[in-house]
């Protein structure tokens, strides 16, 4: 999916780079400008806990290092169950991982479960 949202974005750019130089259209330009401009502050935030995930995301995480069923995350964080499926699909996107567990394993080794909550992984 973010292959395709990739080239869809880079097929769009160049369209409009394609208008703002072959027309000499200054509105356009303008407007080329701010989209770059707005992109590049999405693709660059940075959360206020400095990891790629957002706080609420890394709480999911957790609960998916616990072994909780989507059921149960929901209850403990009292989000519904299509919530969670959310953030767990946002999480594998921003971390480039393909399951859970390997989100889960990569953020115990980062260490942003606290190991006073950590479990064995033989």
């Amino acid at each position: 999916m973010a292959r395709f949202a990739g080239s869809m974005l880079r097929k769009i750019l160049t369209y409009w780079v394609f208008q703002c130089i072959w027309k000499h259209n200054w509105v356009l330009q303008t407007q080329l400008g701010l989209m770059l401009i707005g992109l590049s502050l999405r693709l660059l935030r940075i959360n206020t806990n400095g990891l790629p995930i957002s706080d609420r995301e890394l709480e999911v995480l957790e609960q998916v290092w616990y072994e909780k069923t989507d059921e149960e995350i929901a209850a403990t964080l009292v989000i519904s169950v299509a919530t969670v499926k959310l953030h767990i699909h946002n999480i594998l996107t921003k971390l480039e991982r393909q399951s859970r567990y390997q989100a889960a394993i990569m953020a115990y080794k980062q260490g942003w479960i606290p190991l006073h909550k950590s479990k064995d992984i033989s």
